[in-house]
């Protein structure tokens, strides 16, 4: 079974190498050292002589540090994957079968903790100790893509008889650069456990790369925020994700993570800090909802002509304010025009960077790490500046106001994008047919389908208006005559028969209303379905649209109402779908009318 790293064949390593054209002010870019693909019979790259120096065989692995405390190699499984992708933009199909391995390590209450990317998908998981040659079968019980991190059970007691659990640093454990660290895993290039040491040699916080392939769009308000991660220069290769970075002691410190494909020995570690906050809230609520943010977009303040005009103090820095996301709790205490100075004390940069202490250094990370760092209920302390409002009758609005500082507590928490983001999560590959259009809510896989689809680019660069409202576009177009003369427009559902469309599932119901009256035949509708109906036989369509139209606007698209319920079963019939309104949706329906 051979193994192969992700390529720029692989539409997941096309977005990352458009990553990497960011900007050189930017975090250096990630590849997904996702896990050791194997397909077909691709040989494997030639081995680093600089990582082979480094790696330790098996024979040497338990030699003593310090003269008492040995690595935890036995606490390290080996992952054995199998699983399919959901293809968003035709989401009745799957992609292709593939077949992955991975590392994980052993912890209490009998579990595993690897990457998220490790176990997402899968269909079949199995597990191998390093001590043995029998593979588990195990699930995955709970999985993180903003940390990339995962949970995995395995049910046979027979597995656990001999098991090694290791031991996790305490989460206060401060960060130690340049301090020693071991990666412990299964990288391509052999079948038995392999280890690399290195040291930390920095400190920093960034959008994992995980997170950017599955869902999350960096530098837009579609992201949560950067998490603190840590740079080592232990080889950390395809396989080895999921494994335990652990220290001198013998302590995990760490989950191998990722690394980048074109430099030597760069690789990147989720900070135990982090794992204890994924662990500690599936312990107490059984499930991750996600890191907690800020939920405020700002501006840089660098120029000393601007400050000069919000009236700030020389010796004053910090970020202006432009939006704040409307579901978020701090959007009655901040408001677009104030200046924020401080969090939890620290002083914001005009950069927006806070300084952290590490190793008695102070590193300067982006101050969303204070708050996507935190548990849920902690509160963040701000310090903001705002300008006095007018006094009534004064009509000189040119007049400098005055800034007045305002302290603000409150506890953040997770928000609901305006684009979902990851599947499984919050995203689910549902769709509506009417008429051979094919109708999805957006969400980010099937936004990266179509990447870069212009179009709806602005819906996933802003913040959710209301909790229940999604955006839903058009994925495609079956041909049938029924819709003869129409393009696709990559645009957003607006309307039908006049009314606003505010959810997949509010046009679910229409359809199955419209594939209900048949020839004029109005006997199977009932009242309340009748409106919206309308009355001249045809289903009216409205796109959104960036450009100004006649008034009263004419409809985008125009379906004939008795031709529905024949023209689904044609498509249905010719393209092998088995449904109009996707399972999911249809029992959501069901379950309604019951």
């Amino acid at each position: 079974m051979a193994s192969r790293n992700l390529s720029a064949s692989d539409p997941s390593q096309l977005s990352v190498d458009h990553l990497m054209e960011s900007s050189e002010d930017s975090v250096a870019p990630l590849i997904n050292m996702n896990r050791a693909w194997t397909t077909g019979n691709i040989p494997s790259p030639a081995p680093n002589p600089s990582v082979l120096q480094r790696e330790r065989s098996v024979d040497t692995l338990m030699e003593e540090i310090d003269g008492d405390v040995a690595l935890p190699v036995a606490s390290v499984v080996q992952l054995h994957a199998t699983g399919v992708n959901i293809d968003y933009s035709s989401p009745w199909t799957v992609s292709k079968q593939d077949t992955w391995t991975g590392s994980g390590f052993c912890i209490s209450k009998k579990r595993i903790l690897t990457n998220a990317h490790c176990a997402q998908n899968a269909t079949v998981l199995q597990v191998q100790r390093q001590d043995h040659p029998k593979k588990w079968k195990a699930k995955a019980t709970t999985i993180s893509q903003d940390l990339d991190l995962a949970l995995i059970q395995v049910e046979d007691d027979e597995f656990w008889n001999g098991a090694v659990i290791a031991d996790l640093a305490p989460s206060s454990l401060p960060v130690e650069l340049y301090s020693e660290v071991n990666a412990i895993g299964f990288p391509t290039g052999g079948s038995t456990l392999c280890v690399t040491k290195g040291v930390i040699s920095r400190f920093d916080a960034h959008t994992y790369v995980h997170s950017q392939l599955e869902g999350i769009e960096d530098g837009t308000r579609n992201a949560p925020g950067p998490i603190f991660i840590l740079q080592v220069d232990s080889a950390i290769n395809p396989g080895n994700s999921g494994g335990p970075a652990v220290d001198r002691r013998g302590r995990v410190v760490g989950v191998a993570s990722s690394g980048q494909t074109f430099s030597q020995n760069i690789g990147y570690v989720i900070p135990i800090s982090i794992v204890h906050l994924f662990l500690d809230e599936v312990s107490n609520l059984g499930k991750w909802t996600g890191v907690s943010e800020f939920g405020i977009w700002f501006q840089n303040l660098e120029s000393d002509t601007y400050r000069s005009f919000l009236g700030m103090a020389d010796y004053t820095t910090g970020v202006l304010v432009i939006d704040v996301a409307p579901t978020g709790p701090l959007h009655d205490k901040i408001r677009p025009g104030d200046v924020l100075t401080h969090i939890d004390g620290l002083e914001i940069s005009n950069q927006g960077k806070v300084p952290v202490t590490i190793s008695s250094q102070s590193v300067f990370v982006d101050v969303d790490a204070i708050v996507t760092c935190k548990p849920k209920g902690d509160k963040t302390s701000l310090t903001v500046l705002r300008r006095d409002e007018l006094e009534n009758g004064d009509k000189d609005k040119t007049r400098k106001r005055k800034l007045r500082s305002i302290q603000i507590s409150e506890a953040l928490t997770p928000l609901s994008p305006c684009v979902p983001r990851f599947h499984g999560f919050d995203a689910s590959p549902d769709y509506v047919i009417l008429g051979g259009l094919v109708f999805s809510r957006l969400t980010m896989p099937l936004y990266k389908c179509f990447n870069p689809w212009y179009a709806l680019s602005d819906c996933v660069d802003k913040f959710k208006e209301a909790a229940s409202k999604e955006v839903v576009a058009l994925v495609k177009i079956l041909r049938h005559e029924i819709n003869i003369g129409y393009e696709l427009n990559d645009e957003m559902l607006e309307s039908v028969n006049g009314i606003k469309i505010t959810s997949l599932k509010q046009l679910a119901s229409m359809v199955r209303v419209f594939e209900k009256k048949v020839g004029g035949n109005r006997h199977q509708i009932s009242q309340g379905e009748e409106k919206g109906m309308g009355d001249d036989g045809f289903i009216q369509i409205c796109f959104r649209t960036k450009e100004k139209k006649q008034e009263p606007k004419l409809p985008d698209m125009v379906l004939e109402r008795s031709c529905i319920a024949r023209s689904h079963k044609e498509i249905c019939e010719s393209h092998a779908i088995s449904h109009t309104i996707s399972p999911c949706l249809l029992q959501e329906e069901n379950n309604i009318a019951d």
